[in-house]
């Protein structure tokens, strides 16, 4: 009898064995195509999210250029190439496809294995991703495993309009941009802002934040200096009660064309 206990422990073994051996992690392999039109390709890959010094198998984004921000796992991607300054189209493993924004950004470095040892690259050094299968083939054939090469963008410059009309271009200096709202305090990231408006026939002296994505958003910057850095490299502060509007990444056209 207690044989047969022995041979029915030894028949079930595997089975046991199999439940209490967890699966091997799954690993992903890309093409990374560059700025400068590089084409890296590394196995093992992982984004490095650097603000949380955390290692991940998936990207963060926000849709359309909305405040919404989404979780885009590795298992559902097949390639992502940006379609043009702040919007990376994405292409899905089921066929779809989508846009999104702050997809490749400096808060994100791209990780893994080449021929050649590892790689890791900041994200908004990349203009595009495809994912492939052990032989090296797209994962999703077609479109999405072409990446373009990324067309020249047009000089931009962002803008102050004073008070008194005058007009002070070069580059704002920060990065985010917080808003104190009535229903609680935003932080948008400058990518997302077309310009912000100083609304001076309120009672109260508000700012008003038109959003690239049409959203219009109303309360009062914290904190209240802009800074901005102009030609010769000086650095110029202003309180937004000496502004009248903050514009952002406007061509670069003369003073004429930008008072119309």
């Amino acid at each position: 009898m207690k044989y047969r206990h022995l041979l029915l422990l030894f028949a079930l073994s595997p089975v046991l064995f199999s439940c209490a051996t967890p699966p091997p992690p799954r690993s992903y392999s890309v093409q990374v195509h560059t700025v400068d039109n590089q084409q890296i390709n590394l196995c093992n890959f992982k984004v490095f999210e650097k603000n949380y010094n955390l290692e991940s198998e998936e990207f963060s984004a926000r849709w359309r250029q909305s405040l919404k921000l989404v979780r885009l796992p590795f298992e559902e991607v097949a390639s992502a190439r940006k379609i043009g300054r702040f919007i990376t189209r994405v292409k899905f493993r089921d066929g779809a496809d989508d846009d999104f924004t702050e997809f490749f950004v400096d808060d994100y470095n791209l990780m893994g294995w080449s021929e050649h040892g590892p790689v890791e690259i900041n994200a908004t050094l990349v203009r595009g991703i495809v994912f492939v299968d052990e032989d090296g083939r797209p994962v999703v054939g077609g479109d999405s495993s072409f990446i373009p090469p990324i067309i020249p963008l047009p000089d931009t410059e962002d803008r102050f309009v004073t008070f008194d009309g005058d007009i002070i271009s070069g580059e704002l200096q920060a990065t985010h941009f917080k808003i104190r709202t009535a229903y609680g305090t935003l932080i948008l990231d400058r990518d997302l802002i077309l310009e912000i408006l100083i609304d001076r026939e309120s009672e109260v002296l508000q700012q008003i934040a038109k959003l690239k994505n049409g959203d219009i958003i109303s309360g009062f910057m914290e904190p209240t200096q802009v800074k901005m850095l102009i030609s010769d490299d000086q650095l110029v502060t202003l309180n937004v009660d000496q502004l009248s509007r903050i514009r952002f990444s406007r061509p670069v056209v003369h003073e004429e064309e930008e008072e119309r």
